[in-house]
């Protein structure tokens, strides 16, 4: 896990499609049920959509900050609690 997040050469400029890409995937692994989405740009990642729960909000900024590169994040996202059938 250690390699992958340093394939780059330490602190060079992370694509913003990959930022993108690794954080989504963090989020997905992490937070069942959410649907988010996620947008980068030059390290600002701006996180939107619904989660189910109030700490699994809560959890969007540390998760997304474990990411390399990742800078600054907004959270955007809305606790939806998933309807009952």
């Amino acid at each position: 896990r250690e390699e992958r997040n340093n394939a780059t050469g330490g602190d060079t400029e992370r694509d913003d499609d990959d930022l993108e890409s690794e954080v989504r995937s963090k989020l997905e692994a992490n937070l069942p049920a959410s649907q988010l989405a996620v947008e980068a740009e030059e390290g600002a990642v701006t996180v939107s959509g619904t989660v189910p729960t109030q700490e699994q909000l809560q959890r969007i900024d540390t998760l997304a900050k474990e990411i390399k590169g990742v800078q600054t994040v907004t959270n955007k996202a809305t606790v939806a609690p998933a309807k009952q059938s």
